[in-house]
């Protein structure tokens, strides 16, 4: 007598009689059969290894919303776009999530430096995936060296000869980043560098006075009072070494080119939510893919932020992009901008100590134009009245307190012509009671305006307006007003409009965007296809067409040169260039760092030469000339984008007033 079959077996049965039932083929039921009694087994858990210092798990929740990164939002998305489980593991190093979970983490997300040396250490390469921002929209950190508040030490130099105590060598804003900054300064590093970690040994270590200064992390630097390791105000910093990158998302082993890309998803898809953004306290999410940095350890001085650098004094949200310069006074700063829905230039003035917005002036300017069509065109100052040129040909002046407009006209309506294509950028030029604008009426290429009311005071015709600016100088013993206008370089009878000479260069088509500049009794003249030359005038106050000197060393599409101690700097798409007048436009100094290629902006100052670069950060050169001395970061990149710092700067005192796409900063400029 056979045994009764196994109740487990009865649903198979009843499933078996259904299939047959039904008529399908004994193939497929038998598949059927084979996959109910030997189910796929359970995929293999996803490893993610979290070294971040600022996770929940790796940090102490002393300050509400901050060091408290969780973690596990990034192991849900993941979950959810893999189809499969992900186990968490919360080690320093890959290698150390290895031993802890017994198996190669997939991917690791944690500090580059560690990542970095971790894989030369075992040999196996990482992958960066992404960087993580974090709540200011960064992506890189520094050291900090500090001292204790009652140490005479003032700065990096004064450090000389002292103990300082230096983080491990996977930790390169503590380490490698803080030897650069000491060798900027023509300090030693010792043979064998005394460390400590943490952060928190550290600085006890200087407060028990065991060490003179120590490096910690900047992002530790919050926590050393909240966490009670320090008294808050016993501790000072006084120097910051060159930013480097902090939390980046590493494929630890191999990953399957559909995992690579569901783990981007996930990480976009937390990007995206500003819910999921706040539970990894970062402002902007994971970028991707990973920008690049400028810092060099083997060449860094360029980056090194000296004690005593430049610090943001405010910032000031904008709506728009616009290339347009800012103006100011002690008092006030005047900056362009335009409209979210891209109808109206809107011209803020704002208080110079705090960025306060006072009052604002707008008006309709709908075009479509490269960069918007912001106001391209620097304000101008002139006692109680502000001038203010668009893009479109609106020319204002109005009260520097309260932004009242006392007049308005527009160049197109009133002359005639068309916008040039990159709209009207050349800076109103002002002379005593007059303003003079260039028009888009070939009839009346220049006209001076009287700047108290606005009524026409002469005109003069000529080629449609360049991009440049003009500018008043004296050469060959006469005044003159001087600049390109589309195809040619001119001088003109300030007095009248007269045209007093016109010089076509060797090559055409050049766009004719830096300004001229008056360098002794000759006028220096910079553009894309024709190089940089100097030119002479004779006792009438004509130009000689023949240059007295000329070179190709900068040729310069956009960024004005300036000149000082006889020498003349500039920049183009290929770098930085100091160029000595007196033997001819000799080259002195050039560097071809990538940072300084895109596009910069130069200041002449009492002690060096301020750049402003796309990048969003200011450089200072020093005297003679050499590499840089100090790298400034002003704003931050928007995702993957530079901040394109394109508005020319202007400095008043020891304030340095900025613009980026996104907002303005006034800069506090250490003293000379």
């Amino acid at each position: 007598m056979h045994s009764p079959m196994p109740r487990r077996n009865w649903p198979l049965i009843a499933g078996l009689s259904l299939l047959l039932i039904q008529g399908v083929p004994f193939a497929s039921w038998a598949g059927w059969y084979s996959r109910n009694q030997n189910p796929e087994p359970a995929k293999t858990a996803f490893l993610l290894a979290v070294g971040d210092p600022l996770a929940f798990e790796n940090a102490c929740p002393c300050i509400k919303g901050y060091a408290q990164r969780d973690y596990h939002v990034v192991a849900d998305l993941i979950t959810h776009e893999l189809k499969r489980p992900v186990e968490l593991v919360f080690s320093q190093t890959p290698e150390g999530a290895s031993q802890r979970a017994g198996r190669q983490p997939d991917v690791f997300i944690g500090k580059t430096s560690v990542a970095e040396l971790n894989a030369r250490k075992t040999g196996r390469p990482l992958k960066c995936l992404a960087m993580l921002t974090d709540h200011t929209g960064k992506t890189t950190l520094q050291g900090l060296f500090v001292v204790r508040q009652d140490d005479p030490a003032h700065g990096v130099p004064d450090l000389a000869g002292r103990t300082i105590l230096f983080g491990p060598s996977d930790a390169a804003e503590k380490h490698s980043a803080a030897f650069a900054l000491l060798r900027d300064f023509g300090l030693s590093v010792p043979a064998t560098p005394p460390e400590a970690e943490p952060c928190t040994a550290a600085a006890q270590a200087v407060l028990k006075r065991e060490a003179d200064a120590a490096v910690i992390s900047d992002y530790a630097w919050p926590l050393l009072s909240a966490c009670g390791a320090a008294e808050s105000g016993s501790l000072r910093v006084v120097g910051r070494t060159a930013p480097v990158p902090f939390i980046g998302v590493f494929a630890a082993s191999k990953l399957t080119p559909s995992d690579e890309a569901g783990i981007k998803r996930a990480l976009s898809n937390l990007s995206g939510s500003r819910r999921l953004r706040g539970r990894l306290e970062t402002r902007d999410g994971f970028i991707m893919p990973p920008p690049t940095w400028p810092y060099d350890p083997d060449n860094p001085v360029s980056h090194a932020i000296r004690s005593g650098s430049p610090r943001v004094l405010w910032r000031c949200p904008m709506r728009s992009q616009s290339l347009g310069g800012l103006a100011a006074t002690g008092d006030w700063v005047i900056i362009p901008d335009k409209s979210e829905a891209g109808n109206e230039d809107v011209w803020h003035g704002v208080r110079a100590d705090t960025g306060k917005p006072i009052w604002t002036v707008s008006y309709p300017a709908a075009a479509e134009m490269d960069y918007t069509s912001a106001p391209r065109a620097t304000p101008v100052i002139v006692g109680d009245q502000v001038y203010l040129l668009g893009a479109l040909g609106d020319l204002l002046c109005v009260n520097l307190e309260t932004g009242a407009v006392q007049w308005h006209i527009n160049l197109i309506k009133r002359y005639g012509g068309t916008v040039p294509t990159w709209g009207f950028c050349g800076t109103p030029l002002v002379m005593d009671d007059r303003i003079m604008v260039q028009t888009g009426n070939a009839h009346s290429g220049l006209v001076a305006l009287n700047r108290r009311n606005g009524r026409e005071v002469w005109h003069s015709p000529g080629s449609l307006p360049a991009y440049g600016s003009l500018i008043l100088a004296r050469l060959g013993g006469r005044p003159q007003i001087v600049g390109h206008d589309s195809d040619s370089l001119g001088g003109w009878d300030p007095e009248t409009g007269r045209r007093l000479w016109q010089l076509k260069p060797a090559l055409p088509n050049d766009f004719n965007v830096p300004t001229p500049l008056q360098v002794g009794d000759m006028l220096l003249v910079s553009t894309e296809n024709n190089g940089t030359r100097l030119y002479t005038f004779n006792d009438e106050g004509i130009i000689r067409p023949e240059p007295w000197a000329t070179t190709q060393h900068l040729k310069p599409d956009v960024s004005s040169p300036v000149v000082m101690d006889g020498l003349i700097w500039g920049a183009d798409q290929t770098g930085v260039h100091v160029l000595r007048v007196a033997s001819q436009l000799t080259p002195v100094w050039e560097s071809a760092d990538p940072q300084y290629t895109k596009y910069m902006r130069l200041l002449a100052g009492p002690s060096g030469i301020l750049a402003a670069a796309l990048s969003g950060t200011l450089h200072e050169f020093g005297l003679p000339p050499g590499r840089a001395i100090q790298h400034t970061p002003v704003f931050s990149p928007l995702g993957e984008f530079l901040p394109e710092m394109w508005s020319p700067p202007v400095r008043v005192g020891q304030r340095l007033y900025l613009r980026s796409a996104t907002e303005a900063a006034c800069v506090e400029l250490a003293s000379p």
